[in-house]
């Protein structure tokens, strides 16, 4: 148990440079096995498990909007090839042309990683901030 962590949502905890944290009640350094007996839970463990939740809530409500994003660039992406690979049945004699059709399917590409990048990232945001309220809650 991480007694530095559990002590921070407590109002009973003092610091110092030098003794550390310190119990105002005992004036000891804590020394509990999983959970203090004195331990007051008021205005900390509130406003943390409040910002826990209000994160949780905001990542819900962006979920939609992450998951249109997501579907929105891979049509994009998937068409973008599609048109450069149709692109290739036309008889091309340029080169210019074919630095086009070469630049339409990176491009294609380019928004498939888009896509992936940012469902990606809201993943990981979305299992910080509950990883973030699961260790709330074990403190």
């Amino acid at each position: 148990m991480n007694l530095a962590r559990h002590c921070d949502l407590c109002e009973n905890k003092m610091t110092s440079l030098e003794k550390g944290i310190t119990c105002k009640l005992t004036n000891k350094k804590p020394n509990f096995n999983n959970t203090c007996s004195k331990i007051t839970l008021d205005k900390k463990f509130q406003e943390k498990l409040e910002i826990a939740n209000l994160e949780l809530e905001i990542m819900r409500r962006n979920q939609k909007s992450a998951h249109l994003t997501f579907y929105g660039t891979i049509i994009i992406g998937f068409l973008l090839i599609l048109l450069g690979y149709f692109f290739s049945d036309w008889n091309i004699h340029s080169l210019f042309l074919w630095y086009v059709k070469i630049g339409i399917i990176v491009a294609g590409f380019s928004f498939l990683e888009t896509a992936y990048s940012k469902l990606n990232k809201y993943r990981r945001e979305n299992k910080k901030r509950n990883w973030k309220k699961i260790k709330l809650m074990k403190s």
